[in-house]
């Protein structure tokens, strides 16, 4: 690891700030790359050259300064990474006052290169895991396969393995969250994601990463690939990831599952489900909880279906309900109840026999039956769909 400006410049920060002496800092070459004193900066300091040529501790007292360059009392040491000299630390003073803190500021300065190492290393897997992660769920062509599948054999990926698209949307924070650092999005995904890595059903060959500002996704591995299988494995797999984020975290989340697709050039389409499944539960107001395609395929098709086409067919309908707010309230109700008056009644607040003015008033509107034909019935659930879509 290069020791760069910015990394020693935070290491003389930390150490001043609990130490209270002034630190320099000295490249290989004896500069000082970061220092106490700016004025310091980027100027030759001629006994740190000598330290690294040497590999031994160099003391200055007041009476010799003037013969070296760039140079102070105090104490000149080599500090180590991975047993190879990182850089030099002078610590400026009488040596003499300073022998007890000059072993403690280089074990400082050597843990806190460690930490950085550490830091730098899982921030590079993160970039990698992230551009791998977007380069296969946009892969087009056996070409761009061949690429995906180098990274992940770089990263311990097996890509044999069946997967779905579990995407995460951080919607919001419970009313009764007092935790002021969650107010920022990267500390909040942060705690999403070690929820997630926290699942007893959450497995090394589960490729988890940030995605967008506030979503995450997870290509989650499944055993079968029959719907109800696929189902169960992800209840349990999502249902103590989400107990974790609203108990420990009192975050809110939406999460949108894909289909299984059987080859792996496919898996983008399981994630675009997944995509279309946070927009659905969007559009219903909701800001918890998990959506399957597989509950709302219909749904899903009328969400692929181009807006001009929505527009030429179902415009007309919304326009009719524009200023009608009780009763587009009442079509979505009897869509969500599979027309059953007395439900939507109840959900509705009204009397049955306000739902059935309202429908006789549908009946008059549209020229439709949906209590008795099946295609009039289809019909008000997409005229449903596109109010919620686009009012």
């Amino acid at each position: 690891m290069l020791l760069n400006k910015d990394i020693a410049q935070k290491l003389v920060n930390n150490i001043m700030d609990n130490l209270g002496y002034n630190i320099n800092i000295m490249n290989e070459d004896g500069i000082i790359i970061a220092s106490g004193s700016a004025e310091r900066l980027g100027s030759y300091h001629q006994i740190a050259a000598e330290v690294i040529s040497k590999k031994k501790r160099v003391d200055i007292f007041e009476g010799n300064t003037s013969d070296f360059v760039g140079v102070k009392e105090g104490i000149n040491m080599p500090f180590y990474f991975h047993n190879k000299i990182a850089g030099v630390i002078g610590i400026t003073g009488n040596p003499a006052e300073l022998e007890n803190t000059a072993m403690l500021v280089k074990m400082t300065a050597e843990i806190m290169m460690e930490q950085e190492f550490l830091k730098e290393r899982t921030q590079s897997h993160q970039s990698q895991k992230t551009f791998f992660v977007n380069r296969l769920l946009t892969t087009l062509n056996s070409d761009d396969l061949l690429e995906v599948s180098q990274w992940a054999l770089r990263l311990g990926y097996d890509l044999t393995l069946r997967r779905i698209s579990c995407l995460f949307s951080i919607k919001c924070l419970s009313s009764n969250n007092n935790n002021k650092s969650a107010h920022n999005l990267d500390i909040i995904k942060k705690y999403v994601l070690e929820a997630i890595k926290a699942s007893p059903f959450h497995s090394k060959q589960d490729i988890s990463s940030s995605i967008d500002v506030n979503k995450i996704v997870v290509l989650k591995t499944i055993q079968n690939t029959d719907q109800k299988t696929i189902r169960d494995q992800v209840t349990c797999y999502l249902t103590p990831i989400l107990k974790t984020i609203h108990d420990k975290y009192s975050i809110h989340v939406l999460i949108g599952i894909g289909s299984y697709h059987e080859e792996l050039i496919h898996l983008s389409d399981s994630f675009s489900e997944s995509q279309a499944m946070i927009e659905f539960a969007e559009k219903m107001r909701s800001s918890d909880g998990y959506y399957f395609i597989y509950d709302y395929i219909l749904e899903y098709f009328f969400y692929k279906i181009p807006k001009n086409y929505h527009d030429h067919f179902l415009d007309n309908y919304r326009e009719e309900l524009k200023d009608r707010p009780e009763i587009a309230e009442t079509i979505n109700a009897l869509t969500k109840n599979n027309m059953n008056i007395a439900d939507t009644a109840k959900e509705l607040y009204v009397h049955r026999n306000t739902v059935l003015f309202r429908i006789n008033k549908i009946k008059e509107l549209f020229d439709i039956d949906p209590l008795h034909q099946d295609k009039d019935r289809m019909l008000l659930k997409l005229i449903d769909f596109y109010i919620k879509y686009y009012m």
